[in-house]
């Protein structure tokens, strides 16, 4: 389902959605179409605090935005049933994953939701892939992998 279609059903079905993307994108912008670096800024809780601290993260300790982390209270609060059942609030909250991997797949330029997997974190995820492909390969394949990752993804290889 193209996004803007997802966004539609979701504002209909629904009474969780609060802020559309659009608008949460929009509010970054100035007046003149450009980013909007303090806006931004704005948008994230730990930028603000009073700790004497440097965030140059990577992707083990990347800071949410307060949307995000609205989001996620509110799916904890509110949705937070087994997923894939077909009670009310379990399709409701399956919606809502789904919505959360169709704007991936988007982000991503994927074919289909198929292509999207979710995890708590890319080291997770790609102890994941290499669990899964790992009787498929033989000794003359080759996999190369980039300065990039985290030494631990790395090492999973």
């Amino acid at each position: 389902m193209p996004y803007r279609q997802a966004i539609a059903r979701s504002r209909r079905s629904h009474s969780y959605w609060n802020e559309p993307i659009d608008a949460l994108v929009n509010s970054a912008m100035s007046s003149q179409g450009s980013l909007d670096i303090a806006k931004v800024r704005s948008l994230f809780p730990s930028l603000s605090s009073q700790t004497p601290f440097i965030y140059a993260d990577n992707a083990g300790g990347s800071q949410c935005s307060k949307p995000v982390i609205d989001r996620i209270v509110d799916y904890l609060s509110n949705t937070n049933v087994q997923l894939c059942t077909d009670y009310s609030l379990a399709r409701v909250s399956t919606d809502r994953v789904d919505l959360g991997k169709e704007t991936a797949r988007i982000l991503f330029n994927a074919s289909n939701t198929d292509e999207i997997a979710l995890g708590s974190s890319s080291t997770l995820l790609m102890e994941n892939l290499v669990r899964a492909v790992e009787g498929d390969l033989d000794d003359e394949d080759e996999i190369i992998v980039t300065g990039e990752h985290e030494g631990g993804d790395r090492l999973l290889w």
